[in-house]
């Protein structure tokens, strides 16, 4: 692929994907590469390219089904307000 081909494939990354689907997948990719420069990439070769490129793969964290996010806000509330006790003045618990 020549220098401006991947640069391509780095904006497409960034800019995100066209169909409002969440992230470009490595199939994704590979198959868009091919469509566009009629350039055959593994699946690898296709995450080799991006990590050159300095982009690397991430998966999103899930949060747990019985996750209490209502207990979770309380805690740093209540945790925040008794660090703003102990701390001296001028000290923000928040930084």
């Amino acid at each position: 692929m020549t220098e401006t081909q991947q640069q391509t494939v780095v904006g497409w990354v960034i800019e995100g994907t066209p169909d409002g689907e969440p992230d470009w997948t490595l199939e994704s990719l590979q198959l868009k590469i091919k469509t566009e420069f009629g350039v055959s990439f593994s699946l690898e070769g296709v995450r080799r390219l991006l990590i050159r490129r300095g982009l690397r793969y991430i998966t999103p964290r899930s949060h747990r089904s019985k996750a209490d996010f209502e207990a979770q806000r309380q805690f740093r509330d209540d945790f925040s307000e008794s660090a703003s006790n102990i701390l001296p003045d001028g000290l923000d618990p928040e930084r």
